[in-house]
């Protein structure tokens, strides 16, 4: 067995979760950036009452799931448990962890079909709809596949003497690179995916002021998805 080291890494990237050797400030203050965008929700919530809409349902459940998993993941850190207890708990959260992100994409899809009217007809094209729908729609699921896939590597769990602190390593170097793998696939499908709805938003042409703040508050929920993203 290797060296048992206090790195520093998430097992939970994509929500930025089971990050392992954080204090409990460093825990803390972690949270306060994901829990940061609950925020939003109150002006979600009026928005979807005054505008019934399918896109910000799907933004205000994927941030009910970044802040509840961000939670419980803090609970977990903070609280005292028995090496069993840690390990179910790290395992049903890695296990959900992707959800925040696929309701992100959906809320995207839904947006993306609600504004094809006033794309260019370069989109409305038999060749643009094969290629959404043969190369961009699917990678959507590998995503999901993807970031679920590490909650399946075995780990091993160690309570550090004189310290109530749990870490969390791989069996062997394979399960290591398998994680490192499905971690990278899972950003990278998940960054394309964002950037092409994206670039494809950004051509419509002019809206009505409804869409406006439907475009509006999908673009804040994608700011508070970066901010708190694994690369900052």
């Amino acid at each position: 067995m290797s060296k048992l080291s206090m790195d520093d890494f998430c097992l939970s990237t994509i929500v930025t979760i089971r990050c392992q050797g954080l204090s409990g400030l460093q825990s803390i203050v972690l949270f306060i950036l994901s829990g940061s965008q609950a925020l939003l929700l109150p002006i979600l919530f009026v928005t979807i009452w005054k505008i019934p809409n399918s896109t910000l349902i799907l933004l205000s459940v994927e941030i009910i799931f970044f802040v509840a998993f961000s939670s419980w993941d803090l609970a977990v850190n903070l609280m005292l448990h028995g090496l069993d207890d840690y390990r179910t708990e790290s395992t049903a959260l890695g296990i959900i962890s992707p959800l925040p992100n696929l309701f992100l994409q959906l809320c995207l899809t839904s947006y993306f079909l609600s504004i094809r009217s006033s794309l260019p007809t370069i989109y409305e094209t038999k060749l643009s709809i094969t290629i959404f729908g043969g190369i961009i729609a699917p990678l959507i699921p590998i995503s999901l596949i993807a970031n679920t896939l590490p909650s399946f590597i075995s780990l091993r769990y160690y309570k550090l003497s004189a310290s109530e602190v749990i870490f969390t390593r791989f069996t062997n170097q394979s399960d290591k690179n398998l994680f490192i793998i499905s971690v990278d696939i899972g950003l990278i499908t998940s960054i394309i995916y964002i950037i092409i709805i994206a670039f494809v938003s950004f051509s419509q042409k002019a809206i009505g002021k409804q869409k406006k703040i439907i475009c509006i508050l999908v673009s804040r929920g994608l700011s508070d998805w970066y901010l708190d993203f694994p690369w900052l």
